[in-house]
């Protein structure tokens, strides 16, 4: 150990740090491909949006945004990002409520389809849609066929 005296008369001490062994650590990808989530899903948000529209249509103590934010505490601004996913276009709905694989269902998050839901034109929504759609086969292109691949076999 080292013993330092500064300006002031204090000793400092520094210590060394030596790395210990290296240990190699096997890959086994049943461990590390399993990825946990703690975000809600796009579908489960979906269905937020549209329990949050049957309270607001139906409910008569809860008759503004305002208000259901209150009583469900979160704020106007994120209830409206919410409900504004039931812009999207019924054609990227129903394609987004068929996903199952976890991977995909994350990779179209809300972040992804929040400027999409923006655009008021339907037609120019679905091209819009298909971009991402594109990126999306590009990133789990490969794995994607891998993972279909290892379904088949199972389900035989």
């Amino acid at each position: 150990m080292v013993r330092k005296i500064d300006w002031f008369g204090l000793a400092e001490t520094g210590a060394t740090l030596t790395p210990g062994p290296k240990i190699p650590i096997p890959y086994n990808p049943l461990l590390f491909n399993k990825i946990v989530y703690n975000q809600p899903t796009i579908i489960d948000l979906m269905n937020r949006a549209e329990r949050y529209q049957n309270t607001l249509r139906g409910n008569s103590s809860v008759n503004t945004r305002a208000a259901l934010a209150r009583k469900l505490g979160i704020s106007k601004a994120r209830l409206t990002q919410i409900m504004n996913l039931l812009k999207l276009a019924p054609e990227i709905k129903s394609y987004i409520k068929k996903l199952d694989d976890q991977e995909l269902l994350h990779f179209f998050n809300e972040k992804r389809l929040r400027p999409i839901a923006s655009i008021q034109d339907e037609k120019i929504q679905v091209i819009e849609f298909k971009k991402i759609k594109k990126a999306c086969f590009g990133v789990f292109g490969p794995r994607s066929l891998e993972i279909e691949s290892l379904r088949r076999s199972f389900s035989k």
